[in-house]
C-alpha cells in the first residue's frame, strides 16, 4: 500500500465518520423537535379545554335565579372562588390548599391559618358551633373533610 492510498482511505473514514455523526445530530435535533411540538399541542388543548369549561360554567351562571332584587339586596355566592381554585389546581397540578399555602400564607408568614380539613381539628383551634333552640352545639369537625 502506498502512503496516497492510505490517506484516502483514511480521509472516506473520517467522512464516513463525520456523515455517520451528522446523521445521529439531526435524528436527535428532529426527536427534540418532534417532542417540544407535542409539548406545545398538549398545553394548548388543555388551555383550549380550560377555556371552554370556563365559558359553559359562565354562560351558566345566567340561568341561576336571583336571591334579590339587583342592586338592592345582598347575596354571596362562591362560584367565581370555586372556579379559580379549578383553574389553579388544573394549570399548577397541585391542589388549592397546597396553592394557598405556598403563595399566599407562607409569604404573608400566617403560618397560624389553616387552610385544610385536617387542620381544623389539630388542638388550639377554635371549633365550630350551631346555635339549636338556644343551645350552643359543637359540629362534628368530621364535616368539614
Amino acid at each position: 500500500m502506498t502512503i496516497i492510498t492510505i490517506i484516502i482511505k483514511g480521509i472516506i473514514i473520517i467522512a464516513v465518520v463525520v456523515i455517520v455523526v451528522a446523521v445521529e445530530v439531526v435524528v436527535v435535533v428532529v426527536v427534540v423537535v418532534v417532542v417540544v411540538v407535542v409539548v406545545v399541542v398538549v398545553v394548548v388543548v388543555v388551555i383550549i379545554i380550560m377555556i371552554i369549561i370556563i365559558i359553559i360554567f359562565v354562560y351558566q351562571l345566567k340561568h341561576l335565579p336571583l336571591l334579590g332584587v339587583f342592586r338592592d339586596d345582598f347575596s354571596f355566592n362562591q362560584f367565581i372562588y370555586t372556579l379559580a381554585a379549578y383553574v389553579g389546581e388544573k394549570i399548577t397540578g397541585t391542589t388549592w390548599e397546597k396553592l394557598m399555602r405556598t403563595h399566599l400564607l407562607d409569604r404573608l408568614l400566617m403560618s397560624s391559618t389553616v387552610v385544610e380539613a385536617d387542620d381544623v381539628t389539630a388542638p388550639g383551634f377554635a371549633r365550630s358551633y350551631v346555635s339549636e333552640q338556644g343551645l350552643l352545639k359543637e359540629i362534628n369537625s368530621k364535616l368539614f373533610k
